[in-house]
């Protein structure tokens, strides 16, 4: 090599070096530049999943209908027959909750009960008419809510929810033992929270709050009836107080046999061991003509025991009805539940099926008394077996029970109209089966008794609910999720946020690699 060579080849070097760090100017960066821009790098991402996060439960807590149920029993969203009834709503309520949000989530510690109502109330607040305020009883003077809310026991601590109708002004306070369900723990005998109401609480509220009238109903009780505590079978029955009054109904006790019927607007009469006086079968006569306004209904179950009611009877003939002897007997086997005498009937038209969330089930009649109708002009049935049906009788004389009328549709309830000059009818409901109402059946969601029942009286007395049936919501042993969610939890944590993680991670080693 030559001295000229030798002298060429640096300076070419020493030109291509610096040409090279002129094409790339950051491999000039110091370790210490580099690792503050990798710390950088790592920071920034972890602020945005933080901040995304944080995003996140603020718009949850600002806008509830972003929240989702992933319970498979939908244990934080609202029942079908709430969302149709808030829909539909024309006023504006407000729900005031006589407590700190945080101070209503911890009412129940124990089962968490009270965090289930709150989120309840968020999905109700979702609507366009209603309004959920929670109101810091340790800030707000109870004279200023005496002042404001003067027809409530503001000395009473039971007060929970207090339900305003914006645009009347009218209000309800609604006590916590409406918001959830109590059962009693019979080893301590002291109370617990079981489950809870708040949908019925609310409706129930709104319904006295928007309504003209309250709907009265009257249990009679004075001719050994189940509906009195004092009956062998009051404690089957006595939900039903309950269950009127969450569906917005005033629930009085009256002994026809000394009380008059003028302020009920129902009388329940249900399996009584007694017959009534004849003095009372004329006030009932003039209770349900109510001065030709009519717009009244009474309700009769038989017991099961064939007890001798002359007076009775005859007031049900004068309405066309007459209770047969013996029990239905089903032997169309689809209709059977456990028995040929616990049976499942027919629904006899859509007069009073017109509100129920779901027709496909059935109503079951369990010893149910065959109704035979004397005035096919103003009585209708309601209930009817299949035509496979039978009457069962037994007597002392044998003890072989005796099949009757084989092969007819057998009436298990009906109602008698009459209505005059009124716009309103008066209506005498004769229903086959006492059974038929009582505590299991109430709960039984395999059919319709309760619905059914709840509709019909809706719809004769022109309650607003029209049978809305919520049933308490309890949690039971465990909370599961539905398995579509499962595969929706499984796919973002074991799969994305996974190669998410692995994908960050090539890039940084990369990026230091090359650096």
């Amino acid at each position: 090599m030559n001295e000229k060579e030798k002298t060429i080849l640096p300076q070419s070097n020493e030109t291509a070096t610096t040409q090279e760090k002129k094409k790339n100017p950051q491999k000039a960066m110091t370790s210490g530049q580099r690792k503050v821009f990798n710390s950088i790098f790592i920071v920034v991402f972890l602020l945005i999943f933080v901040g995304l996060n944080v995003l996140t439960v603020f718009l949850v807590n600002k806008f509830p209908q972003l929240e989702m149920d992933l319970t498979s029993q939908g244990a934080y969203s609202l029942q079908k027959t709430t969302e149709d009834y808030l829909d539909h709503m024309e006023e504006e309520i407000t729900v005031m909750v006589l407590s700190t949000e945080e101070g209503f989530i911890n009412f129940d510690t124990a089962s968490n009960y009270s965090y289930q109502a709150n989120q309840l109330l968020r999905e109700m607040s979702t609507y366009d008419k209603v309004n959920v305020e929670y109101t810091d009883m340790s800030v707000t003077s109870q004279k200023t809510l005496q002042n404001k809310y003067p027809d409530v026991n503001w000395e009473d601590s039971s007060n929970m929810l207090l339900v305003k109708s914006e645009d009347t002004g009218k209000y309800h306070s609604v006590p916590y033992d409406e918001v959830f369900a109590m059962s009693m723990d019979y080893s301590t005998y002291e109370y617990y929270i079981s489950g809870q109401t708040v949908e019925n609480a609310v409706l129930s509220a709104v319904q006295r709050i928007t309504s003209d009238k309250i709907v009265t109903v009257g249990f009679s009780v004075g001719n050994g009836e189940v509906l009195n505590a004092n009956s062998n079978e009051y404690s089957y029955y006595s939900h039903m107080r309950g269950m009127f009054e969450d569906n917005a109904y005033n629930v009085e006790e009256i002994n026809l046999l000394t009380q008059t019927p003028d302020e009920m607007d129902i009388i329940l009469m249900i399996a009584p061991e007694t017959d009534i006086t004849v003095d009372t079968a004329d006030a009932l006569s003039q209770w349900l003509e109510n001065d030709g306004n009519y717009g009244r209904t009474f309700f009769y179950a038989p017991g099961v025991k064939d007890a001798q009611t002359p007076n009775l009877d005859l007031f049900l003939e004068q309405w066309g009805i007459k209770v047969g002897e013996g029990f239905i007997s089903e032997t169309d086997l689809s209709m059977v539940y456990g028995s040929s005498i616990s049976n499942m009937v027919n629904y006899a038209g859509e007069t009073y099926t017109a509100g129920l969330p779901d027709t496909s089930l059935s109503v079951l009649m369990p010893y149910c008394k065959p109704i035979e109708v004397t005035d096919t002009e103003n009585v209708e049935a309601l209930l009817v077996s299949s035509e496979k049906a039978e009457i069962m009788i037994t007597s002392e004389e044998s003890t072989e029970p005796v099949m009757e009328t084989p092969g007819v549709a057998q009436n298990a309830a009906v109602i008698a109209t009459k209505s005059g000059t009124a716009e309103t009818g008066s209506y005498v409901v004769t229903w086959g089966s006492y059974i038929a109402l009582d505590a299991q059946l109430y709960t039984n969601t395999n059919f319709n008794n309760t619905a059914y029942f709840l509709n019909l009286m809706g719809t004769l007395s022109e309650n607003e609910l029209d049978g809305v049936v919520i049933e308490s919501a309890t949690f039971g042993e465990v909370m599961t999720v539905s398995e579509a969610n499962i595969a929706a939890f499984r796919t973002v944590f074991v799969i994305i946020i996974p190669i998410a993680l692995v994908v960050v991670g090539i890039v940084v080693w990369v990026r230091r690699r090359n650096r």
